[in-house]
């Protein structure tokens, strides 16, 4: 049998390519003996699983199976022989089954209409003499009406409709594509003389071109006016065809993504082409796989996805071709992909009739949940009864967001620059949001609104970035504010009426950071590298308790530990300093990585405390600063942590918060609820050395 740890590095080694794996490998991994390793390759395999919903159909199509997504994106169509079935996209509940008119196992178009309201499939007879169309009203469905278009398919055949549904054209007899008036059943024009065999056929998203694509990977364009009005119309341009067609392994399919952009796709690459510019193609998405078997494009056109016979789908940005995301995967080709009303979620479909939703939102993820959140988030703060985030930024807003449902409640906006950092007071009534202006504003929790506001400091730069107001902490009472100030002054206020009631001077440089102490008797403040020093004071007297020296340039990260015995800074250059409070004494020092600390959290039983910045997300044990554990290496600026210390907010400087599991018993929890599969036999023997499986849980069944 495989140790522990060398199955968690076949965990790590799988990410990349089927994270689903990588998780099933973590499990056994611990279950084996648990290991650091293995808690590690747990965690990245949740942060990289993106999979929502895994769900076999009993699918059949022409070339491949397809599928239609409503345009909510909340039900999936997919077709067998003798049934259309309409399932719910993330249970895969059937809602419907409709039957067909008449047996059918190929199946070349099924879409819903844009209202969600029709869906209609087009099949081929099983003789193969003539196309049928099935409309269902949903509505009302015992309303079906059927129409017959008396041509013979050739194998193989390609057909598109018109985005109205009027126009069918029809690929067959490998040299000729015919054009069908859809209501009056019958052909209105024939296209012949193609050089080589016609693989696809589309039309682009406003009805007015129609594209054939051959082999050769020449596509030609024909104005739909021109069709409906003559017998044989000239095309109006002819596309590509000057790549060699032998090393691109031929034109495979044809899709516009919008009314000028057309994505050809051949073995291993998809050509983007402005129509309006036939010389050579914008720009090559290449990939891994074998083929390119489908292309979709988000409504506003922001993303493009492309379905590939190694199983893996891939999210593009159509404007520049930049690769965002790989998806990981089919363990069949994906013959189909679609996207929802928004670039946040992928639905695919391969081969053997697998449905799957992805999570496609293009930043890192976290492990119980992900909220997509503005970019630049510098810091982040719980609300008491944690349904909510305040979140500081560097660059602009702050903001207030619902945890449960992932929605920005209410902006907090200064008059120039970023709003850095927020704070709750202890009620939870109060929000206060500090920043570039060095306006100090309270504003009401519940309803947004502003309750006061008050100039707070003078002029300053920190850390050569940074004017304003840095930081602003209530007292574990809430009676009180302290803020820190580019000018080199911390302050402490009266929180109801704004009046000042201490100025501390005590710093020869701009601050960085404050924090109050658990009983409210200090305070301790981190200034810029002109004094890089930490002082303990008393926020009653202003009288400095402890000068704490030794940190090389700054310290951004400070936190008391919850009995306020100890103090643990972190600062640039990876440097991570516990000192004792009363004493002063420095009862450790160890280093990150040679980059800033941004924030230090301990865990609400003290004894250990986590570290994230420009360094990567790690856990450490308070007792002498040793990492326990790897958890990112995304630029996570600052993290909260809930009360009941199991689970950690993490703000991704990206645009996100991700909420990781902080004891292993959630993470292995949630990674039970998140497997779509079990292991195949093949793995056990590749990864296990054994033929013998584990066995699988209720719901699975073995070597699923």
């Amino acid at each position: 049998m495989a140790t522990s740890r060398e199955i968690s590095l076949a965990a790590a080694n799988t990410l990349s390519f089927d994270p689903e794996l990588s998780i099933l490998l973590a499990l056994h991994a611990l279950q084996t003996a648990p290991t650091q390793q293995g808690e590690e390759a747990l965690h990245q395999a949740l942060q990289q699983m993106r999979v929502l919903a895994s769900f076999p159909t009993a699918t059949t199509g022409q070339t491949a199976p397809h599928f239609a997504l409503s345009p909510d994106g909340r039900q999936v169509a997919t077709a067998d022989a003798t049934t259309l079935t309409i399932r719910d996209t993330l249970s895969g509940e059937v809602l419907r089954a409709l039957p067909l008119v008449a047996t059918a196992t190929a199946h070349y178009h099924l879409a819903f209409d844009a209202g969600g309201e029709r869906l209609t499939i087009l099949s081929a007879t099983n003789d193969r003499t003539a196309l049928t169309s099935q409309t269902w009203n949903l509505a009302d469905v015992e309303t079906v009406t059927s129409a017959t278009f008396p041509l013979a398919l050739g194998d193989p055949a390609v057909i598109a409709l018109s985005p109205d549904w009027s126009l069918m054209a029809v690929g067959r007899n490998e040299t000729t594509v015919e054009i069908w008036d859809i209501p009056a059943a019958r052909p209105i024009a024939v296209l012949d003389g193609f050089e080589d065999i016609v693989t696809d056929v589309d039309f682009d998203p406003t009805g007015q071109f129609m594209a054939a694509g051959v082999r050769n990977g020449a596509v030609t364009l024909w104005a739909m006016a021109d069709l409906r009005d003559k017998t044989l119309p000239p095309p109006i341009a002819t596309i590509g065809g000057q790549s060699d067609a032998d090393d691109a392994g031929g034109l495979v399919h044809l899709r516009f993504i919008d009314a000028r952009s057309l994505a050809l796709g051949f073995l291993g690459q998809v050509e983007v082409w402005d129509i309006t510019q036939p010389d050579r193609p914008r720009y090559t998405l290449v990939e891994n796989a074998l083929l390119t078997l489908d292309v979709a494009v988000t409504p506003d056109l922001t993303r493009l996805a492309t379905a590939g016979q190694d199983g893996t789908a891939h999210i593009w940005q159509p404007a520049t071709g930049e690769h965002i995301l790989a998806l990981a995967r089919h363990q069949s080709p994906v013959t189909a992909v679609r996207f929802g009303p928004g670039p946040e979620r992928l639905y695919t479909l391969d081969r053997d009739g697998l449905f799957r939703v992805w999570d496609a939102r293009p930043h890192a993820l976290g492990e119980k949940a992900t909220l997509t959140v503005d970019r630049g988030v510098f810091d982040i703060q719980l609300n008491p009864d944690e349904t909510e985030l305040a979140l500081g930024n560097a660059a602009g807003p702050a903001a207030v967001w619902d945890i449960a449902g992932g929605q920005r409640r209410f902006v907090m906006p200064g008059d120039v620059g970023g709003v850095y950092r927020v704070a709750y007071d202890p009620a939870g009534q109060w929000v206060a949001a500090v920043g570039t202006d060095n306006r100090i504003r309270i504003y009401d929790a519940t309803s947004g609104e502003m309750l006061r506001q008050w100039a707070g400091h003078g002029a300053g730069l920190t850390a050569g970035l940074f004017p304003g107001t840095l930081d602003v902490a209530f007292s574990p009472d809430g009676t009180r504010l302290a803020t820190a100030g580019a000018d080199g002054l911390a302050k402490v206020w009266d929180a109801a009426t704004g009046r000042e009631l201490l100025t501390f001077a005590g710093h020869s440089d701009s601050l960085l950071s404050l924090v109050w102490s658990p009983d409210g008797r200090a305070i301790a403040t981190s200034s810029d590298e002109g004094d890089a020093s930490i002082l303990l004071w008393n926020p009653d007297t202003g009288e400095i308790i402890h000068r704490l020296v030794g940190h090389t340039i700054r310290a951004w990260g400070l936190a008391f530990s919850p009995d306020g015995a100890i103090l643990i800074s972190g600062g640039a250059r990876g440097e991570i300093k516990a000192w004792d409070v009363a004493t002063g004494a420095n009862l450790y020092a160890v280093l990150d990585e040679s980059d800033d600390i941004g924030s230090v959290t301990f865990t609400p039983d003290g004894q250990q405390f986590f570290t994230s910045g420009s360094v990567p997300l790690r856990l450490r044990r308070v007792a002498d600063g040793a990492e326990l554990l790897f958890l990112s290496d995304s630029l996570i600026w600052s993290t909260a942590i809930s009360r009941d210390g199991r689970w950690l907010y993490a703000a991704d400087v990206a645009g996100s918060v991700r909420v990781m599991a902080v004891h292993l018993a959630d993470a292995v929890a949630i990674a039970h609820e998140r497997l779509t599969r079990w292991w195949r036999a093949e793995e056990c023997l590749a990864y296990l050395h054994t033929e013998e499986c584990p066995p699988a849980p209720e719901g699975f069944a073995a070597n699923e």
